[in-house]
């Protein structure tokens, strides 16, 4: 009553509780909606092509040798680099 309940109210709840628990067999049995129980669902995921493998170029010169890998989705780049040097 402190926090605001109406003590008729409060008392309907004393009493209903009490008759509930000297006959469960006679309480009223209300009946839960079941949800389906969850199926698998595919989906179709889109294909990943592989990454291309890095452009790897070996120059030697006398006995000096430089390996330089350049990542192939930078080709034109590349091919600039290749350009300057072999000018």
């Amino acid at each position: 009553m402190s926090r605001g309940v109406n003590a008729n109210l409060l008392r309907r709840w004393v009493a209903d509780d009490e008759r509930q628990r000297r006959s469960p067999r006679d309480a009223q049995v209300v009946p839960v909606a079941v949800s389906p129980k969850p199926t698998f669902v595919s989906v179709p995921l889109p294909t990943v092509a592989e990454p291309a493998p890095d452009i790897r170029i070996e120059i030697k010169r006398g006995a000096t040798l430089i390996t330089v890998s350049w990542p192939a989705l930078a080709v034109n780049g590349c091919v600039a680099w290749l350009r300057g040097l072999l000018q």
